[in-house]
């Protein structure tokens, strides 16, 4: 039976979070901290990438976010990015300039088998300068650069460089598509597979196409875990109920999970063992909130016997699941776009730097044995990883929104238009931020626009901005949530 762990036996260890599409900036990042450690060899120093390397949702191109805003110089920044990496890739490169046809899937509806409304040439998709499709094809481009690299730089670093599987690369490799489906659409149709294997693997989960793709292959060979002496890597992190278990039977408990999801794993990604929003690979729900219930990471590292867990998966590991928190507050930024020692005691290491919305890169270094991380940025400053900021981040308990118009004095209204919300849109959870909007309610009678530093927006965001405001999802599978200021859903939706 394959083992899907991989043990660790380096001096240092540097680890990075999620990539979402940005693997060009990350392989980068690496190779530059590598030459900053040329005495050291492979056997001292390893490098764990912790899951999510494709679904991306940023504009950042060397360095620099393009402006949504800035309408044909958008699109055509966009544009000389596709053809960048087609000339980096020739494969590629051939499919983008030749008359290879990919599906285009346009319907942002909640039915999971979309609206297929054609097949194109990704020159004809360029050349059309449609704002949805050219993102799209832009974001398929970096997830197939980011494959491209990180499986060769794995292959040509066996023992020094890994990359944990993650909940957006299983969904990738099922075809459940629940993020970025137009992309994954293209993406599939750029890695050679015809509009027929791409439609029923999308709406079906039919094909099994990590059989039939180099790429897909390494994917999904990728392990469930990294251990360390003394930290365990993952994407997500313990649930309450494994870690509740773990409670009672300790370290035998421990190595009788880890036998346990090896077994599930030969069987396949499709066990209970990895479904969204229930595993360690997305440990979602208000019942799995690091905040309100610190102590299940102290279950599960007393029972592995290790000190701490780095993790990716999201960036708002900081905050409250359904906390309502405004993207634009440089306040937040810091939280949520930097890594972080967390409760219990400092022992969950986040490393998700909301790349995926366009955060800023860094790496997180660890020397086996000692107390200290550290996070290094772009620029290779090292500094100790900060520890859990305290105070409210939700905008609802800010002071100088006045009482007046504070939303919780409200309940009969704010229940009236949740009911309404939920008659009209069944869908089972507040999502975070938006790029495509299908349906939009702001508040801004109740909080106007003007108070707490313009914090309520009364129009929709375009297509490619983001929203101003993100919601924390609180859990998957309950639609009874408080209902967000601003509310912008979109029913192709990104989750963590």
């Amino acid at each position: 039976m394959l083992s899907y762990t991989v043990s660790l036996h380096h001096r240092v260890i540097y680890s990075l979070g999620d990539t979402h599409g940005r693997g060009r900036e990350q392989i980068s990042f690496v190779e530059d901290i590598r030459a900053s450690n040329a005495k050291n060899t492979d056997e001292d120093i390893a490098f764990i990438q912790l899951g999510d390397l494709c679904d991306g949702f940023s504009f950042v191109i060397d360095g620099h976010t393009i402006d949504p805003e800035s309408g044909d110089a958008f699109i055509d920044a966009l544009c000389c990015e596709i053809h960048r990496i087609g000339n980096a890739i020739p494969k590629l490169g051939n499919i983008l300039d030749g008359s290879v046809p990919l599906v285009n899937w346009h319907k942002h509806t909640a039915d999971r088998d979309g609206d297929v409304v054609g097949t194109y040439p990704a020159r004809d998709l360029i050349a059309r300068r449609d704002l949805d499709e050219i993102i799209a094809l832009y974001e398929a481009c970096k997830s197939y650069e980011t494959l491209d690299l990180f499986s060769s730089y794995q292959a040509k670093h066996p023992d020094s460089f890994h990359v944990i599987l993650g909940n957006h690369d299983v969904d990738l490799l099922l075809g459940l598509s629940r993020y970025g489906r137009q992309q994954k659409y293209l993406l599939l149709g750029l890695l050679g597979f015809t509009p027929d294997q791409v439609i029923a693997h999308l709406t079906r989960g039919e094909g099994e196409l990590h059989k039939k793709h180099p790429y897909l292959a390494w994917l999904y060979e990728r392990p469930h875990l990294a251990l360390s002496s003394d930290t365990i890597y993952m994407h997500g992190g313990p649930t309450t109920d494994l870690s509740n278990a773990l409670l009672k039977s300790k370290h035998d408990g421990f190595n009788a999970w880890l036998a346990e999801i090896d077994e599930a794993r030969n069987r396949g990604l499709g066990e209970p063992q990895f479904r969204e929003h229930e595993s360690f690979l997305s440990p979602d729900g208000a019942n799995n909130d690091w905040t309100l219930f610190p102590e299940r990471l102290t279950h599960f590292l007393d029972a592995a016997n290790r000190r701490f867990a780095a993790v990716g998966h999201s960036p708002f590991l900081d905050f409250t699941k359904g906390t309502l928190i405004d993207l634009k507050l440089s306040t937040y930024g810091e939280l949520f776009e930097t890594p972080a020692q967390l409760p219990p005691d400092n022992r969950l290491v986040k490393h998700d730097t909301n790349l995926k919305r366009g955060g800023q890169l860094w790496i997180c270094k660890h020397e086996v044995g000692s107390n200290d991380w550290f996070g290094i940025d772009r620029s290779l400053r090292q500094t100790p990883l900060r520890s859990k900021t305290p105070g409210p981040p939700d905008i609802r308990d800010f002071p100088h929104v006045p009482r007046a118009f504070h939303p919780l004095l409200f309940p009969a209204l704010r229940g009236t238009v949740h009911k309404l919300w939920n008659s009209i849109l069944p869908w089972n959870q507040i999502i975070e931020g938006t790029k495509h909007i299908s349906f939009s309610i702001s508040l801004f009678l109740i909080i106007p626009r003007d108070a707490g530093n313009s914090l309520l927006s009364s129009r929709s965001p375009r297509c490619g901005e983001q929203s101003t405001f993100t919601r924390i999802p609180r859990d998957a599978g309950n639609s009874s949530q408080t209902l967000e200021l601003d509310l912008a859903m979109e029913s192709n939706h990104r989750g963590n």
